[in-house]
Order: C-alpha cells, then structure tokens, then sequence
C-alpha cells in the first residue's frame, strides 16, 4: 500500500502531474509510495475504482489534497476530504484558492499550505520526512527545482492573481 494519497479533481490534470512530478523528483518521494489515480497502473481495467480508492484512502499514512475551485465543486473530493478527516489521516491541504473559501470545511482550524509559496512548501517538504514519507534528505535537488515548481503552479491555477493569505 501507498503511504500518501494524493486527492484531486480530475479537472485540474495538469496541476497533479506537475505536483507528481515534482514530489517525485524535487521531494525524493519513491512512486510505489504514491497513489494517485492520474499514475495509469493505480487503476485495473475492469474493477470498480472506488473500491481500489477507499483501499488506499484507509491504508495511506497521510493524504495530500490539491484544493482548487474544481476541488471544492466536486463532490467526489469533498468525500475524500471527509473520509481523510473523519479517519483522523494526517490531512496536508494544499491550497489554491482563498482561507475563506474553506470556512464551511472541515479544514477550518486546520493549518494549510499555499501550492504556490516556497516556504509552504518548503515545510512540506520537512514534513513530509518527519512522517516517514521520503526516506532522505536532497535539499540540493529540491532547491534546483522548487522555482520552477512555483512558476507552474501559478501559471495552472492562476493563482498568483488571487490573494492566498
């Protein structure tokens, strides 16, 4: 089993592949540690998904979720949301809209992280070996590649634009 479930909305497809890819290659986080239903392989042909989700959803360690306007529009997210808090999973929201937009949440009160602020993510990343998620430290390589990262973001979700604090 997958030690973080990434949660997403399918609409925001390229945001997740540019987070995966960056999890993977900028964090050190091995793949076979990731469910994510964007990786073709997370899915077999001919099952009902939503079993294989709520497998991983109660076996993972901690959940990622991608919050964006589609996010909170789709309800299939905002079970996953639920499910990840009703289950006690250490719950890593990453934001791309507005504080205000969560107030009617169960990620009120929670602290939450901005997909497009270094030091967020930043603390991500640290956070991410406290709870055993990536096995080592390559600051070098996270450094290199947390720009880049950032410049993504903001240009997928348009977020620079929006005031996030």
């Amino acid at each position: 089993m997958a030690k973080a479930f990434i949660s997403y909305s399918t609409k925001n497809k390229t945001l997740v592949q540019v987070f995966n890819e960056f999890l993977q290659l900028g964090m050190g986080v091995n793949k076979d540690d990731i469910f994510c239903t964007d990786f073709s392989e997370s899915l077999a042909t001919g099952r009902i998904f939503s079993e294989r989700v709520k497998k991983e959803l109660a076996s993972c360690e901690i959940v990622i979720s991608l919050i964006t306007e589609e996010y909170l529009q789709s309800k299939y997210c905002l079970v996953e949301m639920g499910a990840a808090w009703g289950m006690n999973k250490h719950h890593f929201p990453l934001i791309s809209v507005p504080f205000e937009q969560l107030s009617d949440t169960p990620l009120q009160g929670m602290q939450m992280r901005r997909l497009n602020d270094s030091s967020d993510i930043s603390m991500v990343y640290d956070e991410l070996l406290e709870y055993d998620i990536r096995k080592k430290s390559q600051t070098a390589e996270f450094n290199k590649r947390l720009p880049g990262f950032i410049k993504a973001v903001n240009k997928i979700c348009d977020c620079a634009k929006v005031n996030l604090q």
